[in-house]
């Protein structure tokens, strides 16, 4: 499957610490361009999609034509009811066409998200949001990522408990650096920590970006994960492609 980037208008709100990406280095997807069949589509990447952009951002997903079109969405912010209603319509019109529109709430610790994460939801509410999306049939799985690699096992081991009895599929990954950030200097410089660098095939030809690589905490967690009944997946495509292809589309129905 292809992947693409929606453009978004504003910055994302969230002021997550570890944030690495800067608008600019995105890939834009512009407006008058067609999408192709058996696309994963990112309207946010990692901002916040339920913005005041919304409106817009729903408009443009009712266009799409193609067959087999996925809509992503990854979020730490709350969902209203009026957007789970948004929410989905838009996957009964993508699923008429073979698609899906597939939600994940997103975590990197369960104690320190007012530290790190200062302007999104609360842990609490995101477990909420997620009893809410899969009670309405929205096709959902998990994404713990960034790992941290300073959080203590027994954080992520709390969030798989958390989450596992509403959907088994999980995507995790590692930490993205900026070098010339605080919480680069504050957390990760001069810990010991391997930093390496890694193509970022998921944004197209956009270079190496640094990461810290933990895998020992990696490992532990999936080892985790799968110990409690869960699948684990490095990539937000591989998982969707199982979930299509190995899995016939039966999302999170058990």
């Amino acid at each position: 499957m292809n992947r693409c980037f929606f453009s978004r208008k504003d910055e994302c709100k969230g002021k997550c610490k570890y944030c690495f990406g800067k608008w600019s280095t995105y890939l834009k997807f512009s407006n008058d361009e067609t999408i192709e069949d058996n696309t994963i589509v990112y309207p946010n990447c990692d901002g916040d999609a339920f913005d005041s952009n919304w409106n817009d951002l729903t408009e443009k997903i009712k266009l799409l034509s193609g067959r087999n079109i996925i809509v992503s969405i990854s979020t730490k912010f709350s969902i209203s009811d009026e957007v789970l209603e948004n929410l989905e319509e838009l996957n009964r019109l993508l699923q008429k066409n073979g698609g899906m529109l597939k939600i994940s709430v997103s975590f990197s610790c369960e104690q320190s998200i007012c530290l790190f994460e200062t302007g999104t939801a609360t842990y609490s509410e995101r477990i909420g949001m997620i009893q809410k999306v899969t009670e309405r049939k929205i096709p959902y799985f998990t994404i713990i990522k960034p790992i941290l690699p300073f959080i203590d096992f027994s954080e992520y081991q709390k969030i798989i408990d958390d989450t596992i009895m509403y959907c088994p599929y999980y995507v995790i990954g590692d930490l993205y650096i900026d070098m010339y950030t605080d919480f680069y200097k504050e957390y990760i410089e001069n810990k010991d920590y391997l930093i390496q660098e890694k193509s970022v095939a998921w944004n197209g030809e956009n270079g190496k970006w640094k990461v810290v690589v933990d895998d020992n905490l990696k490992d532990r967690i999936k080892k985790y994960i799968t110990q409690s009944g869960g699948r684990v997946f490095e990539s937000d495509k591989d998982a969707i492609i199982y979930i299509i292809y190995e899995s016939k589309g039966a999302i999170c129905d058990e």
